[in-house]
């Protein structure tokens, strides 16, 4: 035993904070991959698509789901005693979530694919999915504005040379005039 700054050191002592600290590691770690899953899925704008492909809950359940999947990982090691087994079901866990949120997003993504003008005005989020779509196969070249209006509905904005704005997320639509007529549809990012 040795005194260091007031306080008794016990290496028994030294080696369970140790040990508490090494597991509690994997834990936090754990915690942040899924934190990180839920972030990425934030920053890409999936939340939104899940949202719009399958309802307002959608992204509430996954946040639910993650927390309780945390909160049961770090009470599973009242009930199994084997670290290994806890790790295995843990990364498991998150794999699965992680695949769960590609599936969700590509079933999501391929629900706004094809550009109609419903879904255009109904999910204006999404209008940078339905955008190649559009571009593929809608012509823009002489269209008059009243046309356009009517594939696209009312611009979000429209600026002082008569160019049409379409918000979207991560992206905006712009479609520009030549006088009366369109001729060009682009996107920037």
């Amino acid at each position: 035993m040795s005194i260091k700054g007031g306080i008794l050191l016990n290496k028994k002592v030294l080696k369970t904070i140790l040990k508490i600290i090494i597991e509690c590691a994997f834990y936090w770690f754990f915690c942040f991959v899924l934190l990180f899953i839920l972030a990425l899925n934030l920053g890409l704008g999936n939340f939104y698509l899940y949202q719009d492909a399958f309802g307002s809950w959608m992204p509430w359940i996954l946040c639910i789901v993650s927390t309780i999947v945390i909160l049961s990982i770090l009470f599973m090691r009242l009930f199994i005693k084997k670290n290994w087994l806890v790790n295995v079901i843990a990364y498991g866990l998150a794999i699965s979530i992680y695949i769960s949120c590609a599936i969700l997003a590509t079933i999501g993504y391929s629900r706004f694919e094809v550009f109609t003008t419903e879904k255009w005005i109904a999910y204006p989020l999404q209008r940078g999915t339905m955008y190649h779509d559009l571009e593929k196969n809608y012509d823009f070249n002489g269209k008059t504005a009243d046309e356009v209006k009517a594939l696209l509905g009312k611009p979000n904005s429209i600026h002082q040379d008569g160019t049409f704005l379409y918000n979207s997320y991560g992206c905006e639509i712009y479609v520009k005039f030549n006088g009366e007529n369109a001729y060009y549809v682009y996107c920037v990012n």
